[in-house]
């Protein structure tokens, strides 16, 4: 094809249905929507792998131990739930109708599946996994950046010794109680308040107070 004046050939025109190629999602230069995935992944992984380290350190560091102390008291509790009948009349266990709690009723419904030794163990090692898991994303949370890094292995250290309280309840029990399953969902709470509502929502509270200041004299 030639420009009709001069006659020197003109360029080829574009292919009308040429597709970009697509960039790496792993490369330097690929827009930052390809690239957002990758740093949490990689979170992820770390989180995971520092997690089940410290739950290892943290088992043999602190044992693990089935029907004493509390135990005593709860699994009357959990066998009565599990089977009604269970020493009618003992004081004991006739005292856990008033100290309700559904946790009871769930390990008696779990124990169809699972004896409750096994059962107990298998939680307890989900509780402390929660407890560090929770810790580090906790970390992540309060010290973005590199620092994050280091506080994400650094904090949960120092919980692989639990520490008594002035009541003299540890930070964290080497058996499973109802307050060592609460501390996954307590981490991950105070996770998300550290980092903040979501857009939307700081939108709207954004929005809220300054119709309400636009209304002050």
């Amino acid at each position: 094809m030639s420009h009709p004046d001069n006659g020197i050939p003109a360029p080829d025109a574009p292919a009308e249905h040429t597709r970009p190629v697509a960039l790496v999602s792993s490369s330097p230069i690929a827009p930052a929507e390809a690239r957002s995935m990758a740093p949490w992944r990689v979170d992820l992984a770390a989180g995971a792998g520092t997690s089940a380290l410290f739950v290892g350190a943290w088992l043999l560091i602190n044992g693990y131990e089935f029907g004493t102390i509390d135990h005593a008291i709860h699994l009357p509790y959990v066998l009565r739930a599990q089977s009604p009948d269970f020493l009618p009349g003992d004081p004991l266990v006739e005292a856990g109708s008033h100290h309700p709690s559904m946790l009871w009723t769930g390990l008696a419904w779990m124990t169809r599946w699972l004896p409750i030794e096994p059962l107990y163990f298998v939680l307890h090692l989900a509780s402390v996994l929660g407890l560090f898991w929770g810790t580090v994303r906790l970390a992540r949370a309060l010290y973005p950046g590199g620092l994050g890094r280091w506080a994400a292995v650094l904090a949960p250290a120092v919980m692989v010794v639990p520490k008594l309280t002035l009541t003299w309840i540890p930070t964290f029990d080497n058996h499973l109680l109802n307050r060592t399953l609460a501390v996954t969902v307590h981490r991950l709470m105070l996770r998300a308040r550290a980092e903040g509502p979501p857009q939307g929502e700081a939108a709207r509270e954004a929005a809220g107070s300054g119709g309400a200041c636009a209304a002050c004299p």
